[in-house]
């Protein structure tokens, strides 16, 4: 994915099916680890969760 440095990213929290993929705090705090882990650049910053 290229990621524009001022740009806004939306995670849903269900798939096209309108089914959760997101079950347990655990998944949420995985995510979380996950994009401080790959964060393209420093300034990255998380508005809503």
């Amino acid at each position: 994915m290229i990621y524009e440095e001022d740009g806004f990213y939306h995670v849903y929290n269900r798939d096209c099916n309108k089914e959760l993929i997101f079950y347990s705090n655990e998944d949420y705090e995985n995510l979380l680890r996950r994009i401080n882990k790959s964060k393209p650049w420093e300034n990255f910053n998380i508005i809503a969760f």
